[in-house]
C-alpha cells in the first residue's frame, strides 16, 4: 500500500498585524513541485539549512519559516521543494 500523501505546507493563523516588525530582512523564494511559489524571510543559507535539517530529521518533519512581510509562520515539507533562490524584491 502506498504511503498517504503528505501536505507540502502548513500555514499558521498568526495575523500580520500581530507579527513583530524586524525591519528589512533577506528573503528567499521556495518553489514547490506543484508550482506554488513561497517567499520567506531568511538568507539562502539559513533557508537551505532549515530545509536540510528537516529533511534529515524524518519524512514528516517540516521546515518552519516566516512568510515575507511578517505574514505568519509556514511549514514546508522539504520533499516537495523544487528550487530555492534569492527573492528579487
Amino acid at each position: 500500500m502506498p504511503p498517504a500523501a503528505v501536505s507540502p505546507i502548513r500555514r499558521s493563523r498568526t495575523s500580520p498585524a500581530t507579527a513583530p516588525y524586524h525591519g528589512k530582512v533577506a528573503e528567499a523564494e521556495i518553489k514547490l513541485v506543484d508550482g506554488e511559489l513561497l517567499t520567506v524571510e531568511g538568507t539562502l543559507e539559513e533557508v537551505e539549512k532549515k530545509l536540510s535539517d528537516a529533511a534529515r530529521s524524518g519524512q514528516s518533519r517540516l521546515a518552519w519559516f516566516t512568510e515575507r512581510g511578517g505574514g505568519g509562520s509556514i511549514g514546508v515539507n522539504p520533499a516537495h521543494v523544487a528550487s530555492l533562490r534569492p527573492s528579487e524584491r
